[in-house]
């Protein structure tokens, strides 16, 4: 049965591993308290099982890390070379709504008209939008 041990906490000496960043942790006294924040969680590692997973762990290490590096560039290069996919026409749509819907939205809470079920009308904020457009056209045409 595996034992949980909090972070924080007075454990006996030995090796416990991190379970969130997968990590050892040795405790060289007698006793001592396991470091990190309240939420991580170690589980004690028996000696005789460092022996076996200390060296497989660093030939896992030197075999692997000739490969990381290929690897890791050919996912570079697949991303960068792949076409990205353009949205569909309905998605664009879908986009334009929600938009439309936030813009409204946030024009009558800004001229304090109220929203909800019998308050005021979508056209009256239509209005209101169609009013700022026109004001905001004329003045990028003073501008020009």
């Amino acid at each position: 049965m595996v034992t949980l041990y909090k972070a924080n906490t007075v454990v006996k000496g030995g090796t416990y591993l991190n379970l969130k960043q997968g990590e050892f942790v040795t405790i060289s006294e007698e006793e001592g308290i396991l470091p990190g924040k309240s939420d991580v969680k170690y589980v004690r590692v028996p000696t005789a099982a460092m022996l076996v997973l200390g060296p497989l762990f660093g030939l896992l290490f030197v075999l692997f890390l000739p490969l990381a590096v290929p690897l890791v560039l050919v996912s570079m290069a697949a991303k960068k070379l792949t076409p990205k996919k353009e949205s569909t026409i309905a998605e664009s749509e879908i986009a334009q709504s929600a938009a439309k819907a936030e813009a409204r939205t946030s024009v009558a809470v800004r001229s304090g008209v109220e929203l909800g079920p019998g308050k005021q009308d979508l056209s009256q904020i239509d209005d209101l939008i169609n009013r700022l457009e026109l004001e905001i056209s004329e003045h990028r045409k003073e501008k020009v």
